[in-house]
């Protein structure tokens, strides 16, 4: 009968009501005293906000309570902190203090932990609240309150938020909240951010990569590195991870999946999911999809025709990989494209590009660039000296595929100046190397070959992200 109950609708509704900031704090004041010991020295500081006036506000009602409740012993600020707090706020204009700058205050006070909070704001207002060892660092707690229910007397203290601010907002809480959850620094790259499902790229996915990167560089846990390119380990003295995520469109709105992983061992270290309003970003303007595709199913079924399953090798211990000269796999007019490949094992390549008009073309080698051999191990990239990849319209998301012999292919010359229209009988014959020129190395002896390829979306220029301030 219990279970019943708390799964029936009455409990449910009830349970995602609105609750006042009183009732959100003393939540959270039960959640603290779980944790500690009664007596435990505690500083109470404030976290990074985008509304420090309504945070400060919520500060002094979690102080009060913490103090009236005689649970912690809550530690004044003295003048040093004070000076500590003045020298960051005229850093950081968020008026807040770092992770780094609220330990050093802990210990400047004598605390035995930091309780740091803030109201933030997305589609509800939630109030966050961690606490932490000032000895060790580590996270100690945290809980969080969604839902809060506006009220006059702090309410009227948030600032206007436009919806570059909202999104930003939801984007680096769940960058925090990920690194929140590491017991030591660690280094990190920003993979991949796709469509649901696809390989796709687009605007909001360098918008995505571009404030995820800047968010984690300005996080203590995190280390910022280029991913690695390379068949081995990277030989480092800092543990190493990858954020990467997709987005799907799901009515009015796009929701974000964002997961870390170790890049040891492959383990999730945590994962966030988010929404976004879809109108907030069509006033940006960010574009969700590539300018040739129109909705979700759309770039599944391209992704179908032109990325069929990479065929069985007669040698599976051959590997080859290829990736791009953008780390969002995106580009705007103008750029220059260049491709990076390395092999596990000495080899021939080639480069086919399909364009946003789904044509297939051979661009490399070429004419003026005929020296496909790929040493082993060796990263190299496309195009050589004299040649330019230049990104142009029509935009939309394009595909390289590369293909890999052991042995030099016949006939490239016969390929320079071909251009064929792409179905997927025509991309299918490409990828198992059983056309153009592919087949045969000599009479009676297949071709081992093996393949990579990537997508790319091109855009036109967008001022919003091109903006390093945006």
């Amino acid at each position: 009968m219990l279970l019943l109950l708390l799964l029936s609708p009455a409990f449910l509704a009830y349970s995602q009501a609105p609750l006042s900031l009183d009732q959100a704090i003393e939540n959270s004041a039960n959640y603290l005293q779980g944790r500690f010991p009664r007596g435990t020295r505690a500083a109470i500081l404030a976290m990074q906000s985008d509304d420090p006036d309504v945070t400060d506000y919520a500060i002094r009602r979690i102080s009060s309570v913490l103090v009236n409740r005689d649970w912690f012993t809550v530690l004044e600020r003295n003048a040093a902190v004070m000076d500590i707090l003045s020298r960051e706020r005229d850093y950081h204009l968020s008026g807040y203090v770092s992770d780094e700058t609220a330990l050093s205050i802990g210990r400047e006070l004598g605390a035995e932990i930091i309780i740091t909070a803030a109201m933030v704001y997305g589609q509800v207002w939630q109030l966050d609240i961690r606490a932490s060892w000032v000895e060790t660092r580590q996270l100690a707690g945290q809980y969080s309150t969604a839902n809060i229910r506006p009220d006059s007397a702090w309410a009227s203290l948030a600032s206007p938020r436009s919806p570059a601010q909202l999104i930003d907002h939801r984007i680096r809480d769940a960058v925090n909240t990920l690194a929140s959850r590491l017991n030591s620094p660690m280094e990190l790259s920003i993979g991949r951010l796709t469509l649901s499902g696809t390989d796709t790229s687009s605007e909001f996915s360098r918008y995505l990569y571009t404030k995820i990167n800047h968010h984690a560089v300005n996080n203590n846990q995190f280390r910022v590195v280029a991913p690695t390119r390379s068949f081995s380990p990277p030989q480092s003295s800092m543990p190493r991870a990858t954020i990467s995520g997709s987005f799907s469109i799901e009515g009015n709105m796009v929701a974000v999946f964002l997961q870390l992983v170790s890049d040891s061992n492959n383990i999730s270290l945590g994962s966030e999911r988010f929404l976004i309003q879809m109108d907030d970003l069509i006033r940006i303007p960010i574009e969700i999809l590539p300018a040739n595709v129109r909705s979700q199913d759309e770039a599944k079924r391209h992704e179908e025709i032109f990325n069929p399953p990479v065929p069985v090798n007669s040698n599976p211990a051959f590997r080859i990989e290829a990736w791009p000269n953008s780390s969002s796999y995106t580009f705007f007019n103008g750029d220059e494209l260049q491709i990076n490949l390395i092999s596990n094992q000495d080899c021939f390549f080639k480069v086919y590009h399909i364009d946003v008009d789904s044509k297939v073309q051979m661009i490399y080698p070429n004419a003026r660039n005929r020296n496909n051999r790929l040493q082993a191990n060796v990263a190299r990239t496309i195009p050589d000296p004299g040649i330019l990849y230049r990104i142009q319209a029509p935009f939309g998301q394009d595909s390289i595929v590369v293909v890999a012999s052991a042995q030099q292919f016949e006939n490239l010359e016969a390929e320079f100046a071909a251009i064929e229209q792409a179905t997927q009988n025509t991309i299918g014959v490409l990828m198992s190397g059983r056309g153009l020129g592919m087949e045969i190395a000599e009479p009676g002896s297949a071709v081992q070959t093996v393949s990579a390829r990537f997508n790319f979306t091109s855009l036109p220029s967008n001022s919003v992200l091109r903006n390093p301030d945006f």
